[in-house]
């Protein structure tokens, strides 16, 4: 019986989702990701960009001006 309480305890604690945060190193980060991969003779790339909220404002009022 005690077996299976652990078991349990220890299941619960490796299933239970961890909270995340939308920008864990503040308001003003931007976050680049790119990745390349090759199939079939060509090469593909992946690039993302994660702006948080003030840069994203701020790249806003620069697209408005031009």
């Amino acid at each position: 019986m005690k077996r299976l309480v652990v078991l349990v305890v220890a299941a619960a604690a490796l299933l239970a989702p961890a909270a995340a945060s939308a920008h864990p190193l503040g308001n003003f980060t931007i976050n680049r990701f790119s990745r390349i991969e090759g199939a079939d003779h060509r090469a593909y790339v992946f690039y993302v960009l994660d702006m948080a909220e003030i840069p994203t404002y701020q790249a806003g009022r620069i697209d408005a001006r031009a």
